[in-house]
């Protein structure tokens, strides 16, 4: 679980999981990136990023797509410093126990409605 106040003042931000050879994994098909437009703060403000093999059931899951190792990278356009990620492993049956109340929670129909979004924006953005 990746925790952090919503940076100030950006006008971006941005996660993105990369495979060991620094590629982007399946952005178009998974959840492997989420942007400012895409997550969801918690009641109290923060943002919770959760890095897992399958699918938990939070809106701001990362699709790790069965890659043991990799990169995450954070990308954040702002003239202030943001305050430095924390990150927790926790066992994913205990997920739940480690989130707010507020944390919001998808189901496999709205995640499957995700991932189309995902996909008409990929299909946009490479349309001749």
């Amino acid at each position: 679980v990746i925790e952090m106040p919503i940076p100030d003042a950006t006008r971006y931000w941005g996660w993105t999981l990369y495979n060991p050879w620094s590629e982007t994994l399946d952005y178009a098909n998974r959840q492997t990136s989420l942007n400012h437009t895409q997550a969801k703060a918690d009641d109290d403000g923060m943002l919770r990023i959760v890095l897992a093999h399958t699918d938990p059931g939070v809106a701001n899951w990362l699709d790790i797509s069965g890659h043991p190792t990799g990169y995450l990278n954070w990308r954040v356009t702002t003239d202030n410093i943001p305050e430095r990620p924390e990150t927790k492993r926790v066992p994913l049956n205990e997920l739940k126990q480690h989130l707010p109340a507020s944390t919001t929670l998808v189901d496999a129909s709205q995640r499957q409605q995700i991932i189309a979004r995902r996909q008409a924006h990929v299909a946009r953005r490479y349309a001749n």
